[in-house]
């Protein structure tokens, strides 16, 4: 990254910045060294340049707290800001004490997708030539069910897949069971979910199937594009005789843009084809 500063104003500089290789979790408060004072910068987004998070909770790319009231900001981003992708979530998990009860813990929703842009003051934003895409939702865990009868039954759900992001994204976990092993007709495991990545959203994993084939676990949700939520958690099939564990649900899009009560000037590139999650 290069900085330079091109003038002056009152209580503090106006500084023209220009990010020339790829960042992670960038901080653009943090690079120009905490600036005091009222601020006029113009940042400058090379083209090919990757700002990225591994992180669903920490934007690819923050302006940063504790600017000065009066400070404005320019990004013309000729690159690529993209937000992490949500994890897939678990399905339920069938714990068996003995006796004629089964202990159920329930699976994890999927994980919201991260932000790609934070703004923390005004901000005007050329995007003509950039993209700016918030991570996709994790899918979530699916349905999975059970039966306690003269013999015990269980069929689990399929894992949530990743949203698709700037990194890998993990998948959710299967529905799993501690059966003993005196039983092993009768419990069938679901299949993990996939992992996301720049690529693509992660696949849902599918459920557990018992032999005949007509009752089963859920399928997994699949994971977000782009600035999308992630699929439910599917059903399980002819529950009448069956115990239910419940499905989770997919995670949230990642903002595009998280505005932070501020206002946001576009110049050009606020399309579908460039802007991918929700501006607010």
């Amino acid at each position: 990254m290069m900085t330079s500063k091109v003038g002056l104003m009152g209580g503090g500089g106006t500084r023209s910045v220009t990010i020339s290789s790829n960042q992670s979790k960038y901080n653009l408060r943090t690079a120009m060294g905490s600036p005091s004072g009222p601020q006029r910068i113009i940042v400058t987004i090379n083209s090919g340049v990757e700002i990225t998070s591994d992180n669903a909770a920490t934007p690819a790319f923050d302006e940063g707290s504790g600017w000065a009231s009066g400070t404005v900001i320019t990004i013309i981003n000729n690159g690529k800001i993209y937000g992490m992708g949500g994890a897939g979530g678990s399905s339920a998990t069938f714990n068996y004490p003995g006796g004629p009860a089964w202990t159920v813990v329930a699976g994890a929703n999927g994980g919201a997708g991260g932000t790609a842009l934070a703004l923390r003051v005004p901000t005007t934003v050329d995007n003509t030539a950039g993209e700016i895409f918030g991570g996709g939702g994790g899918g979530g865990g699916a349905e999975g069910l059970y039966l306690i009868s003269t013999e015990l039954y269980a069929a689990t759900g399929g894992g949530g897949g990743g949203g698709r992001g700037a990194a890998t994204s993990a998948a959710g976990a299967a529905g799993t069971s501690n059966m003993p092993d005196v039983f092993p007709d009768q419990i069938k495991l679901g299949s993990n979910g996939n992992t996301g990545s720049s690529a693509g959203a992660g696949s849902a994993g599918s459920g557990g199937v018992f032999s005949g084939g007509s009752d089963f676990g859920g399928t997994g949700g699949a994971g977000g594009d782009w600035g999308t939520s992630g699929s439910n958690g599917g059903a399980a099939t002819n529950v009448s005789f069956y115990s239910v564990a419940s499905s989770t649900s997919g995670g949230a899009g990642g903002n595009a843009v998280a505005l932070n009560g501020n206002a946001i000037t576009w110049l050009g590139g606020n399309t579908i084809a460039r802007v991918k999650g929700s501006v607010s």
